[in-house]
């Protein structure tokens, strides 16, 4: 159906056709009057009229002459955008084959990745930034203690419940970490002063005990909001680190598949998110998720990775995936967790911007070392900070026990030193004071295999500090009646 537009450019078109052919005519005839006189015997009135004609002609000839100019670029006009409008169809048309080509080559590429073996599918997802599309792999989650209060999350079902809280409220002297876990749990991401944790010091300062004292009191502050909280605890030296969970991953060769569960975790978050805001539903609200990962420092290996377990590659991949957690976790409630010896960045392989995310925990003579370093964020507060560091190393010192004290860097705020209290390693082990008999009861029912004898006496050991002797063993093996 013609348009407006090609209705008016065909009638210029015509009308400009007409007008030439009556400028041909008044031109034809200006020239035949006033050459005739000149070619054929003429009277002289004869003359005269003719060559009043040919002037009428030619005053004729001269106005259709710039009626017709003007209409012509009018006309011209016309073509032009009509020529423009042609090239945007086909620019629009060609825009579509290009994004629909696309389209096609990124779905041979996900489906060539899908193929690939899972070591290599990861990394080559995350280098051309196809990791939303491919096929993550799946790990059980079927550990017993995984979870603080049952979670509704979907690809943490199966993990297992902590159903005792402590009961008694935390005092003062923990103020400073219980500010941190009120902070963290703020349900407005925009509102939170903390959004990821690392926490750094060399063995024995107390890393895995301020870990566990945070997940009780986040855990207790998120009661308040009538949320729970969910945690990927990933421990590469298990069994050496006594945590008050059960890890997840146990080695150094399912941390990646640890930090894939996190991530698939977030990517199902997203998803939701997205389903919510096409359908025009407010965005679905998600328990608390923690994803902790133990011994940074060694996964990383300066970008080597650990030796004979992780490739670099695999490290590349790890780190790849926690810094998308702490880019993007905060506004899904999943909290990074981080844990490892040196705060310097080349240790942990996150950058400036990373820790722009990160609260830090800096224990013992790592926390001084830190201070004193040429890298240290701080540097008006750098004297004032050794000097309260070294105090407490000191004191440490003189009564010939380990330092303990902590360089708090909060992601907003400014930084401090505070001794650890003994109420952190009280509270752990209240929390712990159950009875190990049915946490060792809970955990054999969970097994899908009657476990061993050693297997037992692991765990018992696991759970109490203490070793199973052989008698004590076989009486436990009675109650459970568990046959030989």
């Amino acid at each position: 159906m013609a348009t407006a537009f090609d209705i008016e450019r065909d009638f210029l078109k015509s009308r400009i056709w007409f007008e030439r052919g009556i400028q041909a005519f008044l031109g034809l005839s200006a020239i035949v009057s006033l050459s005739t006189p000149f070619l054929t015997p003429t009277r002289q009135e004869q003359t005269g009229l003719l060559w009043s004609y040919s002037l009428v002609s030619s005053v004729g000839f001269s106005l259709v002459s710039a009626l017709k100019e003007k209409q012509e670029k009018f006309y011209s006009s016309l073509l032009k955008n009509d020529l423009t409008l042609i090239k945007e169809e086909l620019q629009a048309e060609g825009d579509r084959q290009g994004a629909i080509s696309e389209i096609e080559n990124t779905r041979e590429l996900v489906s060539y990745l899908n193929q690939l073996p899972e070591k290599e599918r990861i990394p080559f997802a995350l280098k051309y930034d196809l990791i939303d599309f491919i096929n993550l792999p799946e790990k059980s989650l079927e550990i017993p203690n995984s979870i603080l209060g049952l979670s509704n999350d979907s690809s943490i079902s199966n993990i297992q419940m902590v159903q005792n809280a402590p009961k008694t409220e935390p005092t003062a002297n923990i103020s400073w970490l219980i500010q941190i876990a009120k902070e963290l749990a703020e349900p407005n991401p925009d509102k939170r002063k903390h959004h990821h944790i690392m926490v750094n010091g060399g063995s024995q300062s107390g890393k895995s005990t301020v870990v566990s004292s945070l997940i009780l009191l986040l855990n207790q502050e998120l009661k308040k909001h009538d949320l729970k909280v969910a945690i990927n605890l990933i421990d590469p030296k298990y069994p050496k680190t006594r945590w008050i969970i059960e890890p997840s991953s146990k080695g150094y060769e399912e941390v990646l598949a640890g930090i894939t569960t996190s991530v698939s975790e977030l990517a199902e978050r997203k998803q939701k998110c997205l389903n919510s805001r096409k359908e025009r539903k407010p965005d679905p609200v998600f328990n608390f998720y923690l994803s902790i990962v133990d011994e940074q420092d060694n996964i990383y290996g300066g970008g080597k990775g650990y030796e004979g377990v992780i490739s670099p590659q695999e490290a590349s991949s790890i780190l790849g995936y926690e810094k998308r957690i702490i880019k993007e976790g905060a506004a899904y409630n999943m909290c990074a967790i981080l844990i490892g010896q040196s705060p310097l960045s080349g240790a942990s392989g996150l950058t400036r911007h990373d820790y722009s995310n990160i609260t830090q925990i800096v224990l013992g003579i790592e926390a001084l070392k830190w201070v004193q370093d040429a890298g240290f964020p701080f540097k008006k507060q750098r004297e004032k900070l050794e000097d309260e560091l070294l105090f407490w190393i000191d004191q440490a010192e003189k009564a010939a026990t380990v330092p303990r004290v902590a360089l708090v860097l909060p992601n907003m705020g400014s930084p401090f030193v505070v001794p650890l209290s003994s109420e952190l390693k009280e509270l752990v082990n209240q929390f712990s004071q159950q009875d190990p008999e049915q946490l060792i009861l809970e955990w054999i029912i969970s097994q899908k295999e009657r476990p061993s004898n050693e297997d037992l006496k692991q765990k018992w050991f696991e759970i109490t500090g203490e070793k199973l002797s052989d008698s004590d063993l076989k009486s436990l093996k009675i109650r459970f009646e568990i046959d030989d």
